[in-house]
């Protein structure tokens, strides 16, 4: 089926990029990688600034750049190198305001995606970022709702990840 909006576009390209993840993972199952979730929904106050989500549950993480119960928002590179850093969550619904999603590198926002609600509750967003070791990503959210509004804790929603896919 060919994508007929922004939105199948965005799921097609995030599509595209776990194949290739999963891909290189089978090719050297050794590549510094993260993978994050929360254990319970996020609740997202009414408000335009992007708050940054701590991630307490770790699916996956290869070389350390995730520390369960310390700076748990943050996936931290130890390697410099061209990392696939992407997120995904889904906002209970709602009819009003604007959902957005954003990606920060050492604490400044390099990669953001905004929508109307009613364009869809679901927001993913990935990009390829150059990072030297010690270097990190945050993912964050924003609601303009009217009121509190959570990311649903379900098999697809939220999630984090980083994944190294070149040398420094």
């Amino acid at each position: 089926m060919a994508p007929n909006g922004p939105m199948d576009r965005v799921i097609a390209q995030v599509n595209a990029l776990q194949r290739r993840v999963r891909y290189l993972e089978t090719v050297d199952p050794s590549t510094p990688s993260c993978l994050l979730t929360t254990s319970a929904a996020v609740t997202r106050a009414s408000l335009s600034n992007y708050f940054r989500v701590a991630w307490d549950v770790e699916i996956r993480d290869r070389d350390g750049l995730h520390h369960p119960t310390a700076n748990t928002p943050r996936i931290t590179v130890r390697q410099a190198g061209l990392y696939v850093v992407g997120g995904h969550v889904v906002f209970d619904s709602n009819a009003t305001g604007l959902r957005g999603i954003a990606i920060l590198q050492n604490g400044v926002q390099v990669a953001r995606h905004q929508h109307a609600a009613g364009d869809g509750e679901a927001l993913s967003i990935a990009s390829v970022f150059m990072a030297q070791g010690g270097e990190d990503f945050r993912l964050a959210i924003m609601q303009t709702s009217g009121g509190d509004l959570d990311v649903l804790q379900t098999a697809e929603s939220p999630f984090f990840w980083a994944f190294k896919i070149a040398g420094g």
